[in-house]
């Protein structure tokens, strides 16, 4: 990939994770832990069923 090519994909990395992080600065760090908790619930339960 030429020089050019990761700026622009630097730019609109940066661009794009800036607009999220704007989108989600709502939720605290209480929310964002209780999140963790279930995703990591969801996981441990979806990971042991078979298909």
């Amino acid at each position: 990939m030429s020089d050019s090519g990761k700026s622009l994909i630097d730019k609109y990395v940066d661009e794009y994770f800036t607009s999220l992080s704007k989108d989600l600065s709502d939720i605290t760090d209480e929310k964002a832990d209780i999140m963790i908790e279930v995703l990591e619930k969801m996981y441990a339960v979806m990971s042991k069923r078979k298909v």
